[in-house]
């Protein structure tokens, strides 16, 4: 130990343009999600349970440093640590949500293939001549679908490129999800 002024530095102790590494206690208890690097880095492999920007999408397994995952991500749930359990169930989940993104898909190209042959037709009502009192919305011809049909969709999935203010047969598309599209044929007729 050297005496410099009033205070006193160590031989050993890093000068001005140096960093110090400190290490957590915990870091040198390694368990199987945190690795120990050569550059004094300790890193965690974490599982995502919402996205992350800058660093991944939900369900994602990615390795962040110890202190990143313990102070911000574990304390808000945004991650849980990639232990074996959280590892096999992260993984069952991503099997369950693949069968049910296939079943979905199913359905949609059914309900596609269903409305192919389909005229729905829907009463408003007019003014004479074919004009009708305002507008058929698209919540109208969902209601009809369903009524005539029994295929339940939502007024959202239904486009309109213009308005329907007159009498007569219009072609509407239906976007059933998973870039699947059909066109339904719809009737307006006078009340």
């Amino acid at each position: 130990v050297f005496r410099h002024g009033h205070c006193i530095r160590h031989q050993y102790a890093p000068s001005a343009g140096q960093q110090r590494t400190v290490y957590p206690a915990s870091a040198f208890s390694i368990s199987g999600t945190r690795q120990f690097s050569l550059k004094g880095v300790i890193n965690m492999k974490v599982i995502l349970t919402q996205d992350v920007r800058g660093q991944g999408k939900r369900g994602q397994m990615i390795e962040v440093s110890d202190g990143y995952a313990r102070n911000f991500l574990l304390p808000r749930k945004l991650a849980q640590e990639a232990t074996a359990d959280n590892i096999n169930t992260m993984r069952m989940n991503d099997k369950a949500m693949q069968e049910k993104r296939q079943r979905e898909r199913e359905e949609a190209s059914a309900i596609a293939a269903r409305m192919r042959d389909l005229t729905v037709t829907v009463f408003a009502k007019g003014g004479g001549a074919g004009r009708l009192f305002g507008s058929v919305t698209t919540q109208e011809i969902a209601d009809a679908l369903k009524q005539s049909c029994g295929i339940e969709l939502d007024r959202r999935k239904l486009v309109l490129d213009e308005p329907i203010k007159t009498t007569g047969i219009y072609t509407v598309r239906c976007k059933l999800g998973y870039e699947i599209t059909a066109d339904l044929r719809v009737e307006i007729k006078e009340q």
